[in-house]
């Protein structure tokens, strides 16, 4: 995988091949993709830079996508230095999508960080199922999106 801020590529894989996409009008943010090759099948999505509503499609897209063939969806914010209500949305829709499937939906905002504190102030860290690190999605530490309801996007 591979992010060139300079043109704003957005690259990311499943650890069989990768696939890239231009979010235009964007120097610097990313949206990255990985998947495990362990069981459970784990896809992490990793923003780094801000993000908005130009971005948000790419996320959704991407996510969409693996949802159909991972256990768990993880999406790391430990990089993205900034955030809107778009991406919220979006955040809380694949929480939704990934319930029926049976995946199980995290999300990575270390204390103390901008994401950390806009989903806590929306009330949504244990709603996501909201971890400090991302090992912390592999040991059960987190609480299991599908546990509690998600408010209405």
């Amino acid at each position: 995988m591979t992010n060139d801020s300079s043109s704003g590529n957005v690259a990311g894989g499943d650890g069989r091949g990768g696939a890239s996409e231009d979010v235009p009008g964007r120097a610097s943010p990313g949206v990255h993709v990985r998947t495990s090759l362990t069981r459970p099948w784990t896809t992490v999505i990793s923003l780094t830079g801000a993000h908005d509503l130009s971005t948000a499609p790419t996320l959704e897209r991407r996510a969409v996508e693996h949802l159909a063939r991972c256990d768990r969806l993880v999406v790391d914010l430990t990089h993205a230095s900034f955030f809107d209500s778009s991406i919220v949305n979006t955040l809380v829709r694949l929480g939704r999508q990934a319930r029926p499937r049976g995946v199980t939906f995290q999300v990575v905002a270390v204390d103390g960080s901008h994401p950390h504190r806009v989903l806590s102030l929306m009330g949504l860290l244990g709603h996501l199922g909201c971890v400090g690190t991302l090992p912390e999605t592999q040991t059960g530490q987190a609480t299991r999106a599908a546990d509690r309801p998600l408010p209405r996007a």
